[in-house]
């Protein structure tokens, strides 16, 4: 699900999760003398509490300044106060309080503090081997330089190089106020009203342009002319009243980056593990710690879009290893004996026919770093099958239905959520046509769009589903080479998922794409077929792979769609065949119509695309019990045969962080997709792989 826009005359609030998140905070900051004390000394305190309830007097953030009527229309767990733990205050000599600054990051900071953002072997992840932090550095070394070198160029926009420190604090995500991305450090903010922007916002006002991917609103009474939110005094914000402020404790940043560099230089004869940067080496290995001095061509002026803009530096990978591949069993077979696997659609598709088999996960590499989808099947024994039937789900809530507003329903049709189930199994209880036909039924997005809310809706389908999933060390949410597990705990937790969808047959779903690595596994099937005329005929007149068709018709009553995949290279080509193809008025077309799944491609246009393109996309069938396990960037579209179910759950491997990271900050005509907070994922990915390097292998040793 897309983030919603808020509306105009609302101040952004900085997301707060309602419940809190297990984790500690990172220190104790607000450790104090008594109030006689600091009355007596007039040293500085850390602001403790909300605006109103510690400094009414004083200038006030822009959550503490809303009014009642606002406060309602907000849940009061999203609103927290832009100046807690980061404004420090002071009793003047009548006993007043007054503002005494900011924090300071390296005279505020606490070893507490810097634990967080450091390397440190007693704190370094139980989970991981040097294996996997090789995997993860290889993979992510230059998407961390990509981030240290505009961590860098903010310092050219600031006068003051001294920035104030914004603490993280727990459960807060901190986001830009004019394109809500997440702000992983530098950032500047109004120290008058907590106002706060992204490097490439702050750029953008430099030159004299409106800030990328916002959707200028005319009527937006609290903006001005570059869609910034206005200060407390109603004027706008100007560029030398803000303060270089950033969220990093002391020099951590830079110390990750010179240890990365070392590292690097020594990865050749200790830990194997080298930079994968194409730029010249000394010795073989490239010196990272040099940042100022490489690419003399770069004016230091380009924004992280333009750094990731390029297919090459978004490619999973060297030259060699980002061909799809093409391979044969009896190859496979020799090297990974134990693990039972066929290859279809011409030997590019991987599947995997023993979910629990300890070869799976080197055949998986094999072919994920090359963006390759793959299928799993024999999950079914793994569900509890009486969880997922129908009568079983069709009293969820369903708190979008409205009868008077069939837009809002999460179900096709405006019908409710008891409606499709009423009639998964049984086509005589399907609301029909103002013809007398018996409808179509989908969901219209993935079910439920609130993050979390499957865990909590559905308890054990949750813990069914986890339990179930294939390749763990990837889809687990604490799996080692998924990279959502490297955010520290009192970070907002990533929303990946799960989520629920399906229809009856002939239901589609447009052709899109994820930010994010997903493996959609089919729950449940109906149990009469609802697919008019014979299975055989209709899959080979969609051109499905012959051995994928041969499989899935040993047990046709299983077979529950059929899927089309592209490979993520061939996502621009296939946007701008997609938009040449739309019927849609070029004014309302959409600026990515795969972000918003604005068609099917049916069988005349797929076959059209081949002509025009020469892609081919792989097209197979899913059944009962199957997975299918689709890379970030990778086009994709659903036919359902029969009636279907199927569970998507998201993560966020290493092989495709650099896909991942060029998505989420590509212009999608509104706002950028930041939900994974990706410039966190990859510094901690590296600190933590850090950690994990830079120990000597006898204490690995010791520690198995």
């Amino acid at each position: 699900m897309k983030k919603s826009a808020e509306v105009a005359e609302e101040p952004k609030n900085k997301k707060l999760r309602a419940e809190e998140s297990s984790g500690s905070a990172p220190s104790e900051p607000f450790a104090k003398p008594s109030v006689t004390q600091l009355k007596k000394t007039g040293d500085s305190f850390l602001q403790d509490a909300s605006c109103f309830e510690v400094a009414p007097k004083l200038n006030k953030c822009r959550e503490c300044r809303w009014s009642q009527a606002q406060r309602q229309k907000q849940s009061m767990a999203n609103i927290f106060c832009r100046f807690y733990a980061f404004r420090r205050l002071r009793y003047t000599k009548n006993g007043q309080i007054a503002q005494a600054g900011f924090c300071d990051p390296k005279q505020d900071a606490q070893i507490e503090d810097l634990k967080l953002w450091l390397p440190s072997q007693d704190l370094s992840p139980q989970n991981m081997d040097k294996e996997t932090a090789r995997t993860i550095l290889t993979n992510l070394s230059s998407q961390f330089r990509t981030i240290y070198k505009q961590e860098l160029e903010a310092e050219t926009f600031a006068e003051d190089l001294t920035p104030a420190w914004k603490r993280v604090v727990q459960g807060v995500r901190e986001m830009c106020d004019v394109c809500e991305a997440t702000l992983f450090n530098k950032h500047w903010a109004c120290g008058k009203c907590g106002f706060v922007v992204c490097i490439d916002c702050y750029r953008a006002r430099v030159n004299n342009q409106p800030s990328p991917a916002v959707t200028v609103d005319s009527e937006a009474k609290d903006k001005d002319f570059f869609h910034w939110l206005l200060c407390n005094n109603n004027k706008s914000h100007q560029l030398d009243s803000l303060m270089l402020t950033q969220i990093i404790a002391g020099d951590a940043l830079e110390e990750v980056s010179n240890r990365l560099g070392v590292l690097a230089r020594l990865g050749k004869k200790t830990n194997g593990w080298k930079s994968p940067d194409k730029k010249p080496m000394v010795n073989g290995i490239k010196d990272e710690t040099d940042v100022k001095d490489e690419d003399e061509a770069d004016d230091g002026k380009s924004s992280l879009r333009d750094l990731l803009g390029t297919e090459e530096e978004m490619s999973p990978g060297p030259p060699e290893e980002r061909e799809v591949l093409r391979m044969d069993s009896a190859d496979t077979e020799l090297e990974f004996p134990g693990a039972p696997h066929r290859w279809i659609c011409d030997g590019t598709l991987l599947r995997l026919e023993e979910p629990g088999n300890s070869h799976n996960l080197g055949l998986f590499k094999l072919v994920w770093k090359r963006a390759q989808p793959v299928i799993v099947t024999g999950l079914g024994d793994r569900l509890e099958s009486r969880l997922w039937q129908a009568e079983t789900l069709a009293n969820l809530p369903d708190p979008a239905y409205d009868p008077t507003n069939p837009e809002a329903s999460s179900i096709s049709h405006g019908q409710s959520i008891k409606k499709f189930f009423d009639g998964f199994n049984a086509v005589a209880k399907r609301p029909v046509t103002d013809a007398g036909e018996p409808m179509t039924l989908k969901f219209k997005e993935n079910w439920p769009s609130q993050e979390d809310h499957f865990a909590e809706l559905l308890p054990a389908q949750f813990k069914d589903l986890m339990s179930a999933l294939p390749l763990p060390d990837y889809t687990s949410r604490e799996g080692r080479l998924n990279l959502a597990a490297r955010l520290p705990e009192c970070f907002v937790r990533l929303d990946l998922g799960p989520r629920m969808w399906g229809g009856y047959s002939k239901a589609t779903f447009n052709l899109q794409y994820n930010v994010a690595d997903a493996v959609h596994l089919m729950t449940s099937r109906g149990e009469t077929r609802d697919l008019k005329g014979d299975l055989a005929d209709v899959i080979q007149s969609t051109g499905c792979d012959e051995a994928s068709a041969a499989l899935a018709l040993e047990k046709p009553n299983d077979v529950g769609a059929i899927w089309h995949i592209f490979h993520p290279s061939q996502a621009d080509k296939i946007k701008d065949f997609v938009m040449k193809n739309s019927k849609t008025d070029s004014k309302k077309k959409p600026k990515d119509p795969l972000w918003v799944g604005h068609m099917y491609l049916k069988e005349r246009l797929l076959e059209k695309l081949e002509t025009e393109t020469s892609i081919q996309p792989w097209t197979f069938l899913q059944s009962l019990g199957e997975a299918v396990i689709i890379p970030a960037g990778a086009p994709y579209q659903v036919k359902v045969l029969n009636s279907s179910l199927f569970c998507q759950s998201e993560f966020v491997s290493p092989e495709q962080m650099r896909q991942v990271m060029r998505l989420s900050f590509t212009d999608i005509g509104q706002q950028f997709d930041d939900r994974l907070q990706v410039k966190n994922v990859v510094f901690h990915s590296c600190k933590d792989a850090l950690s994990i390097l830079e120990r000597p292998d006898k204490e690995e040793e010791g520690g198995k």
